[in-house]
């Protein structure tokens, strides 16, 4: 029985790692993750909910600088979110740079309008990250919007990326 479970396992990660180098081999890798958590206490009342959603961008294909990009929101009721990006390239770089928007939903206009804005550039390396936390109006719909820059030389490369919405309750 062990060596069935062995050989099953060594099976399974012939077959995953096979097909992570075709997922590789896609010009853009998109991946959304999404957490929901919800806490009770002893008397089964609701303590804290949490969601968070988590947009990741990977290529190593189409872009000679810009490597992995990602932007997040989390959402830890009362209206309290924390929203942030990053951005790394393949080698360091003169400026890499990641600017983060928080936006919440328009009902009216069926548009995203930018609330609020952050930006944290870093020379001389391959990473940089931004994240601040915001207290906003309930009954929303929320969501970030980054932009993600790596400048060398007179080479610019720029990708964008957007959170799934979350509902602030």
């Amino acid at each position: 029985m062990k060596k069935f479970i062995i050989i099953t396992a060594a099976l399974l990660i012939v077959l995953c790692s096979g097909l992570s180098v075709f997922a590789s081999e896609e010009i853009v890798q998109e991946e959304f993750l999404f957490k929901h958590f919800k806490e009770f206490n002893s008397n089964k009342a609701l303590i804290t909910e949490y969601s968070s959603e988590t947009s990741i961008h990977k290529s190593s294909i189409n872009y000679n600088m810009l490597y992995y990009w990602d932007s997040s929101i989390s959402y830890f009721g009362n209206g309290l979110f924390i929203v942030s990006g990053y951005t790394e390239s393949f080698d360091n770089v003169d400026s890499i740079t990641t600017t983060v928007y928080l936006q919440r939903y328009n009902t009216s206009t069926k548009t995203w309008t930018n609330l609020y804005s952050f930006s944290n550039t870093q020379n001389n390396t391959y990473y940089s990250s931004a994240s601040k936390s915001y207290t906003v109006e309930k009954g929303q719909s929320y969501r970030v919007y980054a932009v993600h820059t790596v400048k060398k030389g007179a080479t610019t490369e720029t990708e964008f990326s957007y959170s799934q919405s979350i509902l602030a309750f």
